[in-house]
């Protein structure tokens, strides 16, 4: 599995059925049953950082950083960029282990940024303002259930 889709929800119904359990969906439809798996399939969260917790810096302050694994499945709900790089949502993955001028190092990171661009003077300048996670990440892997 290269990606997952996922949706956040308000509300859960779930079913037990005696042998695992059964999700269905609000037509009443079986969405998932985990007896249809022999303990080689299913997804877990392991970790969620909610909403305005991760600072936005990304590599470059520890206060964004998801995890040092870089091999779990991240949330991407949220993520847009454009093709001027003056605005980007989303994440950021950093190989590097490097920890100089208070960088994080290796890991995935919140980065999220807009840069204004300003002329005064004569003189072209810009600013970046850097922006707290404005909806809820979360953190999966993939396992047995």
């Amino acid at each position: 599995m290269n990606y997952i889709v996922a949706k956040w929800s308000n509300e859960q119904t779930a079913g037990n059925s005696g042998y695992g359990l059964q999700v269905y969906n609000s037509d009443g439809d079986l969405a998932f049953d985990s007896g249809l798996y022999n303990n080689n399939g299913g997804i877990g969260i392991i970790a969620f950082a909610a909403q305005q917790t991760l600072s936005g810096y990304g590599s470059f302050g520890i206060t964004s950083r998801m995890s040092t694994n870089t091999t779990k499945y991240y949330s991407m709900n949220g993520s847009y960029a454009t093709g001027n790089d003056s605005i980007f949502f989303g994440l950021e993955f950093n190989k590097s282990t490097s920890t100089a001028n208070g960088s994080g190092g290796e890991g995935v990171y919140w980065l999220s940024y807009f840069t204004s661009y300003t002329m005064s003077g004569g003189t072209f300048g810009t600013f970046s303002s850097y922006l707290s996670n404005f909806t809820p990440r979360f953190i999966a892997e993939g396992g047995s259930v």
